[in-house]
């Protein structure tokens, strides 16, 4: 058996090459993969870390065990991707208690988001409001309720405090958060395991029987067929039972991609709500209440409102980089042993700018920088700029783009997401693949090292 699913993994690594881009499978399959166990047909592949295991999850388990039945057709086998760090969990996860009982379940809600500590400003006013309507009123005031907005702007946090609201008021309602991502994962190790007929049937009875369904992350199932197909299902029955179900995404509805139309349709049939980006005024009040529920009150009487107004003024992502440069730059203080002011706090953030892997500058700069680096390194090669961000997959346009890449995060020090975006990737272990494939080959092939010397000097850019 063991040496038919290792023939069989290989197998389907093979075809998957087919199917892939070049650039993101080289990211998910570049380090080896291994079977760490066959156990009750479940086949558990061992990866690099948890970005690898989430993309093979979420976007290609599907195909995978497609794969895997059309091959084998002896034995129905499904697969799930582990790290080393979560083997253990993986243990408990395959225990018989996969769904919860009647006699308890877990809403999977942390009990520190409420409204309470939610900060309302004018970026998330009217959000608030449609989120604590929804608490209050189940299924009448919007059903689906749909919250759009950047990563790190409260969508999460406000969908736990919908739900732990509705649970305050009425203790006996059943409400689960779940990220898309876990939905995904959960389906399809049910529709390709063992006992497929009783364990789908668990499987719905946890989720019909929910009186809330809160999905975060739901552009998350984009392009798993089967899992929409059975979200689809799902939606129709609790809308239908007066059940209310509350979505959350980073893009807005018309902005969902590999999504069948009739749900993106339902989507939108209810109440919608964006949170932007907070303002300066409103970044002071998130950092107040931060600065209240993270130190001390000794260390927290010390943060003046100077100290405040310039974290606000120099970190303009959003809440969690907040939260990062608030904590990082007083801890910084308090560990060096030094006084909390405006000048220390400004030198500790200097710091963890330039350390960080995003360099805050304004947009429009990056994008012009961005564009001069693609027209240089495309007239160097004798392309055209549309030629490097297209699916081109000739030697020259891919060296191309991956120097583009490369010199992006090597001056720029972009996060990949962002970089990903640049080259309309929607996978951004593309981009990271690229830029470790040049840094490698830097240091292998001396024509590459002065095409990029060369093109370093043609911007000006030269370190």
């Amino acid at each position: 058996m063991d040496s038919d699913v290792k023939k069989l993994w290989s197998d389907i690594i093979n075809q998957l090459k087919n199917e892939i881009e070049e650039e993101s499978f080289d990211s998910l399959f570049g380090n080896k993969t291994s079977i760490y166990r066959v156990d009750n047909n479940i086949v558990y592949i061992l990866v690099d870390n948890d970005f690898v295991k989430t993309r093979l999850s979420v976007y290609h388990s599907e195909k995978i065990n497609e794969i895997a039945a059309t091959l084998f057709q002896e034995t129905p086998l499904s697969f799930k991707f582990i790290t080393e760090t979560d083997l253990e969990y993986e243990k408990e996860k395959e225990s018989p208690a996969v769904f919860e009982t009647d006699s308890y379940f877990d809403s999977k809600l942390n009990p520190k988001y409420t409204f309470s500590n939610f900060v309302v400003g004018v970026s998330n006013s009217f959000a608030y409001r449609c989120a604590i309507s929804v608490a209050e009123q189940p299924a009448s005031t919007g059903n689906p309720f749909y919250i759009s907005g950047a990563v790190g702007v409260g969508k999460t946090h406000l969908m736990h405090a919908i739900g732990n609201e509705m649970i305050k008021n009425n203790p006996s309602l059943k409400v689960l958060y779940i990220p898309a991502s876990t939905f995904v994962e959960e389906f399809t190790s049910v529709f390709y395991g063992t006992d497929k007929t009783n364990r789908m049937q668990q499987f719905n009875k946890k989720f019909k029987s929910l009186d809330c369904l809160l999905i975060d992350d739901i552009q998350m199932i984009s392009g798993a067929e089967k899992t929409q197909n059975e979200f689809f299902k799902l939606y129709e029955h609790l809308h239908n039972s007066n059940k209310q179900i509350v979505l959350a995404s980073d893009r807005k509805t018309s902005e969902l991609q590999n999504i069948h139309s009739r749900l993106v349709s339902r989507f939108a049939w209810g109440l919608t709500a964006s949170i932007e980006v907070p303002n300066d005024e409103h970044r002071v009040s998130i950092l107040k209440r931060k600065a209240s529920e993270m130190f001390a009150p000794e260390t927290a009487s010390q943060i003046n409102e100077d100290i405040l107004m310039y974290i606000a003024k120099v970190i303009k992502t959003n809440v969690r980089d907040l939260e990062g440069a608030l904590y990082s730059s007083i801890m910084n203080c308090t560990m060096s042993n030094i006084p909390i002011n405006l000048e220390n706090v400004k030198e500790a953030i200097r710091v963890l700018i330039n350390a960080q892997t995003e360099t805050f500058v304004p947009k429009a700069s990056v994008e012009k920088e961005v564009n001069n680096i693609i027209s240089v390194v495309a007239k160097y090669y004798e392309l055209q700029p549309f030629d490097i961000l297209s699916l081109k997959k000739s030697y020259k346009v891919v060296t191309a783009r991956h120097i583009c890449m490369y010199l992006i995060r090597q001056h720029y020090n972009l996060v990949f997401t962002k970089i990903a975006k640049l080259f309309n990737r929607k996978d951004h272990t593309t981009v990271i693949s690229a830029v470790e494939k040049i840094q490698k080959e830097i240091n292998e092939q001396v024509e590459l090292k002065k095409a990029i010397e060369d093109i370093e000097k043609k911007l000006g850019i030269l370190k």
